[in-house]
């Protein structure tokens, strides 16, 4: 089950003597933060602890507890009517834990080079445009480095493909423009009451990967498309991220929350990342790697997508 507000509420304010505390919705749940420094869980209206010796120093009682299936466990705090304990708790507790890392200033001259570089490339041999419809199953998790067991959750992937493609030579170019279904799912488990219960997160990208496209052999005279030719395709992509939703189920039962990214605390609205792909006939299989965080705020968390698709040529 899901946290009552009011009940989150009363824990940040319990938690006020350590200093500025706030709370971010994540999976149905929250995350709570002391000046900036994400510190722990509020869980089906349970508050848990990221483990520190200098915390373990002030327990009145140790307890180790995973708040929710898949999770590292965390000290889960039973008293949280002692305004100055938990005070001194967290105060000693962020003391503690690493600082968060700096956000890396995007090297927009490099990315930039590199888009010119994977179009310059295929143009300088391509003899001809064509293009398709793409569409199919895409099977999607989410890495997320306080979450050991998050698994792939499958959906639906379409878009369209522009290609440059080569008739001397095996160097070609693509963009693609694709709508994909994404997020991830936790295994089942249960709740303290009994009840089975596991996490869903979805996200909708708008995803435009520009790819080099490598023919596995020259074409011949008896090739009226690429679709024989064996094709290796890689390069950067950038998603835009144009809604979601967190979904918790309890013995079967769905409660949803929907995101909108321009939203504080929520997805981000852009990511990206690289993609690889092997072609053959009209079907492709593509990988694409996340290197950019999901989330604004909160541990570090990546997408990685598996899509399997036909695409018709013209």
């Amino acid at each position: 089950m899901s946290s009552n507000p009011n009940l989150v509420q009363y824990i940040a304010e319990q938690c006020s003597g350590a200093g500025e505390i706030t709370v971010k919705k994540m999976f149905g749940d929250y995350g709570i933060y002391c000046d900036g420094k994400i510190f722990g869980l509020i869980c089906d209206d349970r508050l848990f602890v990221k483990p520190t010796e200098a915390g373990r120093q002030l327990l009145r009682s140790e307890r180790h507890l995973a708040p929710y299936e898949g999770a590292k466990p965390y000290f889960f705090i039973e008293d949280v009517d002692d305004r100055d304990y938990l005070g001194n708790l967290v105060r000693e507790t962020c003391k503690a834990l690493p600082e968060p890392k700096p956000k890396k200033k995007k090297g927009a001259k490099q990315l930039l080079l590199l888009i010119a570089l994977m179009f310059l490339a295929p143009s300088l041999f391509a003899q001809s445009i064509g293009g398709g419809l793409m569409v199919g199953p895409v099977f999607s998790t989410m890495k997320i480095s306080d979450m050991d067991t998050a698994s792939f959750r499958a959906d639906f992937t379409g878009g369209v493909r522009i290609a440059l493609i080569p008739e001397r030579s095996i160097i070609g170019g693509e963009v693609d423009i694709i709508y994909s279904r994404q997020g991830m799912s936790t295994p089942t488990g249960l709740d303290p009451d009994g009840n089975t219960i596991r996490y869903l997160s979805k996200s909708h990208y708008i995803n435009v990967p520009l790819l080099l496209n490598i023919y596995l052999r020259r074409w011949t005279e008896d090739d009226e498309d690429e679709s024989m030719i064996p094709r290796l395709r890689i390069g950067p992509q950038i998603g835009f991220c144009i809604g979601g939703n967190n979904v918790l189920e309890v013995r079967g039962k769905k409660k949803q929350q929907y995101i909108i990214p321009w939203e504080k605390g929520t997805f981000n609205r852009i990511d990206y990342g690289l993609t690889a792909a092997i072609s053959y006939w009209y079907v492709e299989v593509r990988y694409t790697f996340g290197m950019g965080n999901i989330f604004k705020d909160g541990e570090k968390s990546t997408n990685h997508v598996i899509s399997v698709t036909w695409s018709d040529i013209w």
